[in-house]
């Protein structure tokens, strides 16, 4: 009766880990699942970076050539500006020296 008793409680214990062994094995499963889309997140995310990273450099560019432009643009107005102003001084020169005579 004991061996009997015994081996009815084997037998539980028995299907007892098997039930807890599936279940590991599904929480394993589950892990694994998490695991691959962590890495997936992972992958879309610095994709986004970059994406990012790359418009900002763009923009960043973008506004050093405008910069550049306003400088070059500037410098040549100012060029124009001493030119005439340089003509008008040379021409009230030749004014006040016609009159000096």
């Amino acid at each position: 009766a004991e061996v009997i008793d015994l081996k009815a409680k084997l037998f539980d214990i028995n299907k007892q880990l098997k039930k807890e062994m599936h279940e590991v094995s599904l929480t394993k499963l589950d892990v694994g699942n998490l695991k691959s889309q962590l890495k997936q997140k992972e992958e879309i995310h610095e994709v986004e970076k970059q994406d990012i990273k790359k418009k900002f450099d763009e923009e960043k560019l973008k506004s050093s050539q405008k910069y550049c432009k306003m400088v070059k643009d500037l410098e040549s107005n100012n060029i124009e500006v001493k030119e005439v102003t340089s003509k008008k001084i040379n021409s009230l020169l030749n004014i006040f020296s016609c009159a000096a005579n």
